[in-house]
C-alpha cells in the first residue's frame, strides 16, 4: 500500500497527510541510497568524499 492509500485510510488531516507523505519519501531516498552500492558512488574530493547527491541535498 502507498503512503498516500495509507494516509487516506487513516483519515489523516492535511498537515498530518504532508508530514506522513515526507517521512516515506524520506525513507525511500534513504534506502535509495544505501542500495546504491559502491560502484554508483559519485563521491569526489570537492564533497570530502561525500556522496554529491547527498552533500546538495543536506547542504545548510
Amino acid at each position: 500500500m502507498d503512503a498516500l492509500t495509507q494516509a487516506e485510510k487513516d483519515d489523516l488531516l492535511p498537515a498530518e497527510l504532508l508530514q506522513y507523505l515526507f517521512a516515506d519519501a524520506l525513507a525511500d531516498l534513504i534506502d535509495n541510497e544505501e542500495n546504491r552500492g559502491e560502484d554508483h558512488d559519485n563521491s569526489s574530493a570537492e564533497t570530502g568524499g561525500q556522496n554529491k547527491d547527498s552533500a546538495l541535498l543536506f547542504d545548510c
